[in-house]
């Protein structure tokens, strides 16, 4: 008996603290997430810096900080009309948020371009913006 009323109990555990989507979750298209990002961007990553303690790295089971960086980022085009970010091409900045965290990855490598959904948190730090869930990170191919 006790032995089943512990995996019950570690089973349930296991549900409240998993990578649980909504129930009615549905993928959305690139397209239509690209309407609700906030800031997108294409960037060249200049360089990786290693993040030490914040909001957006902290796991109160984990202290290995080598999976927490943020990138060096340059613009390699103009901003669209309307996004919340006015800069010109050229222009440098960072992303912080990116590494490897309990239920997603936000990654990126150095020397490449990528296309970013990025919005502005309330501390004004720029991260990445995963509109409905999903992958707000694309590497710059053919298809993208």
């Amino acid at each position: 008996m006790g032995t089943s009323l512990a995996f019950i109990l570690l089973t349930c555990l296991g549900i409240i603290w998993g990578c649980q989507l909504p129930h009615d979750w549905r993928p959305q298209t690139e397209s239509c997430r690209a309407e609700l990002a906030e800031i997108i961007v294409f960037a060249k990553v200049l360089a990786l810096h290693k993040d030490s303690y914040s909001v957006y790295n902290y796991l109160p089971w984990q202290y290995d900080t080598e999976l927490f960086y943020s990138a060096e980022i340059e613009l390699l085009c103009d901003q669209a009309w309307g996004s919340m970010l006015e800069v010109p091409a050229g222009s440098r900045f960072n992303v912080t948020g990116l590494g490897y965290f309990p239920c997603y990855s936000y990654s990126v490598l150095e020397n490449n371009a990528y296309y970013f959904f990025l919005r502005m948190d309330e501390n004004y730090n720029i991260i990445p913006h995963g509109v409905n869930f999903q992958d707000p990170i694309f590497p710059d191919t053919p298809e993208n």
